[in-house]
């Protein structure tokens, strides 16, 4: 009985881990709102998102782990 109890416990600690690290805050791209020395809000289609990284107000950026990156640009194929 006891070890059906640690089993379950166990499982359902992982699957809350596992669902934090699904919701955390990241942005494919947005446009920078405003910049607060190396804090950045970041507009991600009506949801604002904090991070960290140089970049000016207007600019196109993705955010990663908490960090900004500048959003790369769509490769177009050739023939």
């Amino acid at each position: 009985m006891r070890t059906k109890v640690l089993a379950i416990c166990s499982a359902l600690m992982f699957t809350v881990a596992m669902t934090g690290m699904a919701f955390a805050e990241d942005c494919a791209s947005g446009t920078v709102k405003s910049v607060d020395g190396q804090n950045v809000v970041v507009d991600c289609g009506g949801k604002d998102v904090k991070a960290t990284g140089d970049a000016k107000v207007g600019d196109k950026v993705a955010v990663k782990d908490g960090k900004v990156a500048k959003a790369a640009k769509k490769k177009t194929e050739g023939c």
